[in-house]
């Protein structure tokens, strides 16, 4: 896209850069974009602070991109070897991530689809619509038994449809609601992206745009043109207007854009490239000053990776390997276990079960709700009641009847008590035919296995 290497020097730094709104609050004021007006931050964000938190969704967008460029390759020149690696590229893409690689995808592909028709000779058309059908044929082969779990897995939640259609919250409650509906639309173009893809939303947009108005004989670059900016397009579209219903979280919303950031970012490197070599001083100013005020953002983000978040649980985890190593002789590997759950959830910005998911090598009767959440096929009725049950059996509350639901219902083979527990001083699984001391480290932990009673 540049003609120079050198564009790939730019990537690193546009991939790093974030939202403006930290710059913003250095320079003015948190309170000048926190305000009434627009709302706070979510989850929709640049490539380094998703891959913080979701690396999945980003290799899964990752193969989005090739395969649409790949697509674009076969428009031109079809073949059973270019249209193997298509189909095996997509199904990393979406076993990889069902937003992403999924849902994004398909809408993606068919737009690109269109777009790709549009530009190729009458007499090729046929042609590339029956490989581009055997493709989808071979894919959806493939991912058959994955697809099969998952339509399970969304039917046994018990929301019905896992995507509705609702468009994304742009502006604050300083906003008259009659009128918040009607511009958040507008919001989410003008105000909403810029704000969040400083480095890449503005630029990347001109360098698309300028390329698509560049007259070019190579065939190939052009395909590939129309079906990146095709992908860009419902990449945005699919972020503003969709949201997944199957947990708290948007998450469809949140990582439909990735697949659109990283084209941006290649666009916007090129483009870079291209004007500083040709000394066009103001566009390439404009965009390493957006840059600049995207970098805030990342370099805060990268002091927390690096430094970590202080804690008064951080000491007493330290000290939990020998625990879970005592645990493991207890418990064979492919039996289940119970322990706390809210113990040390404030070393996570989420309350999780870190000890058991880090340390334990083991299967977890009830791994926390918001591990529950995202990954367990249960009613919302049914994570409560098992959420409020773990609760009660580790801070002294539970009954006998609790008890046999951890043995029973829940097929709790080890239980592990720590003196962060309040079961430690109201300890519910002793003297109870459910379950024995296995083991009783004075001070530090007890052990106990299910007796298998009735």
């Amino acid at each position: 896209l540049s003609g120079s290497n050198a564009a790939a020097c730019w990537v690193p730094l546009l991939a790093l850069a974030g939202s403006i709104r930290n710059a913003v609050g250095i320079l003015a004021g948190k309170q000048a974009l926190y305000s009434s007006f627009i709302w706070p931050g979510s989850g929709l964000a640049g490539w380094f602070f998703q891959a913080t938190w979701v690396p999945q969704h980003i290799a899964s967008a990752t193969c989005v991109v090739i395969a649409i460029i790949l697509l674009a390759q076969l428009a031109r020149k079809p073949g059973p070897l270019l249209l193997l690696t298509l189909v095996l590229i997509v199904v990393a893409g979406y076993e990889s991530s069902t937003w992403v690689g999924g849902v994004t995808f398909a809408i993606g592909a068919a737009v690109a689809g269109v777009a790709l028709l549009a530009t190729m000779p009458p007499r090729d058309r046929l042609r590339f619509i029956a490989w581009s059908a055997a493709g989808a044929v071979l894919a959806l082969a493939l991912a058959a038994p994955f697809l099969a779990d998952q339509y399970a897995a969304s039917a046994a939640r018990g929301v019905g449809a896992p995507i509705a259609l609702h468009h994304y919250d742009i502006l604050g409650e300083s906003i008259p609601e009659k009128w918040r509906w009607f511009l958040d639309i507008p919001a989410y173009w003008l105000i909403h992206l810029a704000v969040e893809f400083p480095a890449i939303y503005p630029a990347g947009l001109i360098v698309l745009v300028a390329m698509l108005r560049t007259k070019t004989a190579d065939t190939t670059l052009r395909a590939a043109m129309a079906a990146l900016t095709a992908m860009t397009i419902a990449s945005l579209v699919t972020a503003w207007l969709l949201v997944s219903t199957l947990a708290q979280n948007n998450d469809l919303g949140w990582r439909a854009v990735l697949p659109a950031i990283i084209i941006l970012t290649a666009f916007t490197a090129a483009g870079l490239s291209r004007w500083i070599s040709a000394r066009a001083m103001l566009p390439a100013a404009a965009a390493l000053i957006a840059l600049t005020l995207g970098l805030p953002d990342s370099v805060l983000n990268l002091r927390e990776n690096m430094l970590g978040r202080p804690n008064q649980s951080g000491v007493a985890f330290s000290q939990q390997s020998p625990f879970w190593a005592r645990v493991r002789t207890h418990a064979a590997p492919d039996e289940r276990i119970a322990n706390n759950t809210l113990a040390f959830q404030d070393m996570t910005p989420w309350p999780v079960n870190i000890a058991w998911a880090l340390l334990s090598s083991r299967r977890s009767c009830f791994a926390g709700y918001e591990l529950v959440l995202a990954y367990a096929p249960l009613t919302k009725s049914q994570r409560d009641a098992a959420d409020q049950l773990f609760i009660r059996l580790f801070d002294g509350t539970a009954s006998p009847s609790d008890v046999r639901d951890s043995a029973e219902k829940y097929r709790c083979r080890v239980i592990v008590v720590t003196p962060q527990d309040g079961a430690w001083t109201k300890d519910p699984f002793s003297n109870n035919p459910y379950y024995g001391l296995a083991e009783d480290q004075a001070g530090a932990w007890r052990i106990y296995r299910a007796t298998g009673a009735k």
